[in-house]
């Protein structure tokens, strides 16, 4: 015998003349590996080369690659949409702003806050306050509520900008309006809180303060 039969392979006959072997006979030979749950090239391996079970992207809505490698193609996982989650389910490179089901509603926490001088108190917002914000799946118009303040403003493509204004009778005997903004980017999960105040009514009123600080996005 000759040859060998190892995977797709099959021995042939060898028949020895005048002291010398002849060819063999009869066997099969390797091949050129192909996909086909087959070891084709007879080196004990099956379907070598082709990234069988690798990641991949199939034949699904979203752009993520937790499909397999097969030898029919990428397969068919499933459809990721994106939910309001601060994930980006879809694996556009877009968190939220663009999501299919589902209002956002996250939790906000304040996390730092720091007034312009250690006289300044009783702010609205200060470090441990909490509320939520709350916008539509596709971005837009928003709401928020942080401590005793209701903002307003906007979400563009993950990017928010809240404001809310008030007023109050301070200790000094004047009328403050307070201006109250909050920035970031909403998949960050942290944004920026400033807090000022102006004197609208009254005389010899105290120095303005200011306020800065962060706020921690929790979904």
């Amino acid at each position: 015998m000759c040859g060998t039969d190892v995977g797709e392979c099959a021995p042939g006959k060898q028949l020895c003349e005048a002291g010398a072997w002849g060819p063999c006979e009869g066997a099969v030979t390797p091949t050129e590996e192909q996909c086909n749950d087959r070891d084709d090239d007879c080196d004990g391996a099956t379907d070598e080369g082709f990234q069988l079970g690798a990641p991949c992207d199939g034949a699904d809505a979203d752009l993520c690659s937790d499909d397999i490698v097969t030898c029919a193609g990428c397969s068919a996982g499933p459809n990721n949409v994106e939910t309001c989650n601060g994930k980006d389910d879809n694996c556009n490179g877009t968190i939220d702003s663009d999501c299919d089901t589902g209002n956002c509603k996250p939790a906000l926490l304040v996390t730092g806050s720091t007034p312009s001088n250690p006289n300044c108190v009783d702010f609205p917002v200060e470090k441990g306050a909490t509320g939520v914000i709350e916008y539509p799946c596709g971005g837009g118009m928003v709401s928020a509520q942080l401590g005793s303040l209701t903002f307003s403003g906007n979400v563009v493509s993950g990017n928010v900008t809240l404001s809310a204004t008030g007023t109050y009778a301070g200790i000094d005997g004047c009328t403050w309006q307070t201006s109250h903004s909050i920035k970031g980017t909403l998949p960050d999960g942290s944004l920026t809180y400033f807090y000022s105040e102006k004197p609208i009514a009254g005389m010899n009123c105290w120095q303005p303060c200011t306020e800065t600080g962060t706020v921690q996005v929790n979904w």
